[in-house]
């Protein structure tokens, strides 16, 4: 976690956290730019889904 403080009014502001928010929503809107997969779709994709399937 990295913080930052406002200096006017010491708010403090977790710039990891936001940076993750903006990834994830970068994420979302290029999968459905390169596929036109519908937002319902998009939104039922778990990390499971999107793994290389492993061989026994």
């Amino acid at each position: 976690m990295v913080l930052i403080e406002d200096m006017v009014t010491a708010e403090q502001f977790d710039v990891t956290r936001d940076e993750d928010e903006a990834f994830r929503a970068w994420a979302i809107i290029e999968t459905l730019r390169h596929t036109g997969v519908r937002l319902e779709e998009l939104l039922e994709i778990t990390h499971l889904a999107l793994s290389a399937p492993r061989h026994r």
